[in-house]
This record gives C-alpha cells, structure tokens and sequence, in this order.
C-alpha cells in the first residue's frame, strides 16, 4: 500500500517549509531579473533551487499550483541548457537560453565537458522535460547531448547509466530499437561496488521497467512498473538523512516522467501516490 501522503522528510523540513520556500522565491526572482546583464549564475544551480521549490510545494500538496508549474519550467530549462553549454568546446559558440516565465532569451558561451554534465543530470533533464512538455527543448537539446561529452564528465558513473541515456533517447524517439536498447541497460548492472548497487537495484532497474513496458505500449504492465518503482523509490530514499531529506526523494521523477509520456502517447496511468502528483503529468 502506498503511503497517502509525502511522510519521508525530517520535520525540520516542514518546519523550515515556508521560509525556504519564501527564500527560493525571492533568489530565483532576483536571478531571473538580471539574467541578461548578469549572466555569470550557474545553470545547474538554478535548475536545482527550482527544483527543490517544486518539492517543497508538493509537500504541501500543492503540486497543481501555477507555482509549482512556474518551478518546474524554470528547472526543465536551465537543467537543459546546462547539458547543452557542455556539448560543445569551451567558447567554440554562444548558445541562446531561454528560462520561463520570461519570454526574453539571453546568451551563453558554450562550456566544454565538465562535473555536472553526466548521466544523471541528462536523466534528470529529460524528466523533467517530459513532465513540463516541450518537446522542442527534448528534440534541439536534450536528444543532441553526446554521449562522449556525458562520458568526458569528471564526475563518473556506472557504464550502465550511459546505456540508459541511449535508451532513453530510443524510447523517445519511438524507435524500433528501443525495447533491445532498453534490455541492455540491466545486463550491464552486475558487479557495481555498493552504493551504486543499491541504486541499481532500487532505482535504475525500476526505470527499466517502466521504459520497456511504455516502449511496448503495456498500458497495464506499464501501471504495475510504476506501482513498483514507488515502493522502491521510497524503501530506498528513506535511508539515510541526505537521502529523505532532498527534493528527489519527494517526487519520483523517473515515474513522473515516463508516465507524462505515457499519457502523451494515449495510454491511462492509474497509480496513486503523492510521490507521482498527477497534477505533474
């Protein structure tokens, strides 16, 4: 049984809630404003305060709020467009951004491989992108990342995990490869030291899941794999005080993503949990 409310965060969390989310509001107007003249602001730390303030609405159960819409937006495009400023060498092009709600774009030059362009932040991205629906950012940016650039990351990950970028693409793009470029993201899991193994087993098997079944149109295995990867995502997530306590313990985005996708593509998604607000979708 899944739990009918978002319990995993410590309760200075709660405590906390208003005024970090007051804090995140005011800083992220204050970027937003300046963007043009002040161009220096990290993306990637625009996406993740963007991101955290959707958390923080969803444990307010206010996930359907034009709010939480505004946050998402902003996280799906700057975490984006930070991939996109890696994909290419360092100062080779300028890059046009644009972060909503404003309509204005601004310029950046392009940034070359670096620690935060990694698969992890792709996955993220492209969930993100999924739930928000621009399938321009997803076709321009996210689907032109290179997988060399993600591998050029001084911040490494399981083989596995690149293999899933591929997927993930396929998925997206429909193509009659997916569901074998999907197969070979678990038989790449085996022998991972132990944290990574935790992950895998908890988190990257259940992303799996759910990409087969959507690849095959599985309406019904497809709701059964996302009732699945909420109990794990919450059995994994409730370990340890770093974990429960970040906004990716609060929302399942692989679950939110994958099923935005699936309704894109006509099929109904039936679980209910405050992990997976359908408001999100």
């Amino acid at each position: 049984m899944l739990e009918s409310r978002i319990e995993m965060p410590d309760a200075f969390v709660f405590e906390e809630l208003d005024r970090n989310l007051t804090r995140h509001s005011e800083m992220l107007a204050k970027i937003l404003a300046s963007r043009v003249t002040a161009q220096d602001f990290s993306l990637t730390s625009l996406g993740s305060r963007a991101l955290e303030s959707l958390g923080l609405l969803a444990l307010k159960g206010e996930a359907g709020s034009d709010e939480a819409a505004k946050f998402l937006g902003i996280a799906a495009h700057a975490e984006s467009y930070s991939l996109e400023l890696a994909n290419y060498p360092e100062g080779s092009r300028e890059i046009e951004v644009l972060i909503p709600p404003r309509a204005d774009s601004f310029f950046r030059l392009t940034v070359g491989p670096n620690s935060t362009a990694h698969p992890d932040r792709w996955l993220r991205a492209f969930y993100l992108t999924l739930m928000w629906w621009q399938p321009a950012l997803i076709e321009t940016v996210l689907l032109n990342i290179r997988y060399e650039v993600l591998q050029a990351s001084s911040t490494k990950s399981p083989a596995y995990r690149y293999l899933q970028v591929e997927a993930a693409k396929a998925l997206y793009r429909d193509a009659p490869d997916a569901p074998e470029k999907i197969l070979e993201t678990p038989e790449a899991m085996d022998h991972l030291p132990g944290d990574s193994q935790e992950f895998a087993a908890f988190i990257a098997m259940h992303e799996c899941g759910m990409m087969a079944k959507l690849a095959l149109r599985d309406e019904a295995g497809f709701n059964q794999e996302v009732e699945l990867a909420l109990a794990s995502h919450v059995k994994f997530y409730r370990e340890g005080e770093t974990r429960r306590n970040g906004p990716e313990a609060w929302l399942c985005l692989p679950a939110l993503g994958l099923s935005a996708l699936a309704k894109r593509r006509g099929m109904s998604v039936t679980v209910q949990s405050p992990y997976l607000p359908h408001a999100l979708l």
